[in-house]
Parts: C-alpha cells; structure tokens; sequence
C-alpha cells in the first residue's frame, strides 16, 4: 500500500508515459498497462472513504491508499518512476532554469524519489 500523495506521482507518471508513447507512434502495450492502472488508481479513489477530503476529490494526501499491485505491476511503475527521476535530474543539470522553474523541477524530483521509496518499501513488493 503507498499514500495518495505516492498514487498521485505515480498517475501523473503514467499520464505522461501515456502521452510519450501515443506522440511517438508505439508501445501499445505500455498505453494499455499504463492506463489500466490510472484506472484502477481512479476506481479505488471513488470508494476510498476519505474521497473528496484531499485535492480535486481525492482522499487526503497522507491517506492509505489500498492499490493492490503484484510485482509485475511495482517493476512496471517503479520502472516509469525511475526514468522520469533521470529525466527530472537531466532537466536540473541546466544552468538556464529560471528560478521559479528550477524549484518546481526540484520539487519533482522529491515527490518522484519519495514516491520510489514508498514503492519499494510496499508490502507488494516482497511478494
């Protein structure tokens, strides 16, 4: 189980996975598991008991959130996870970031390694 923060980091990760892989023209397959996912996300969020206590009618952001993912599942995110940490540290590496961007990346970058953490220390992943 991770908290809603986590699931939102992971959402938006698969969100963008998504949009990658439709602009580039391939990965079906990565659309597919990419979206069943955010959907489950999605359908767990509109039972959670906490729904509508936390941003744009999510649960709270410390709340648990109860996603059930198999290792599968944990190696495909933490995967999409990990590659948009390089790809967050890339953007970083500029010295052309405005101020105002550079903190927001920086923040990225925290949200997805705490996310990663988060993921990794879930009782799915020692199945």
């Amino acid at each position: 189980m991770v908290s809603v923060r986590t699931w939102l980091v992971v959402d938006a990760v698969l969100d963008n996975v998504i949009s990658t892989q439709l602009q580039s023209g391939g990965g079906d397959d990565v659309v597919r598991r990419a979206q069943a996912l955010r959907e489950r996300g999605w359908d767990l969020a509109a039972v959670h008991p906490l729904r509508g206590q936390g941003p744009v009618g999510w649960p709270p952001l410390d709340a648990v959130f109860g996603i059930e993912l198999d290792d599968a599942d944990l190696a495909f995110v933490g995967d999409r996870v990990d590659a948009a940490a390089v790809v967050t540290g890339q953007i970083l590496a500029s010295d052309r970031l405005p101020p105002t961007v550079r903190a927001e990346q920086e923040q990225s970058l925290t949200d997805l390694e705490r996310a990663r953490t988060e993921l990794s220390h879930s009782p799915e992943s020692s199945s």
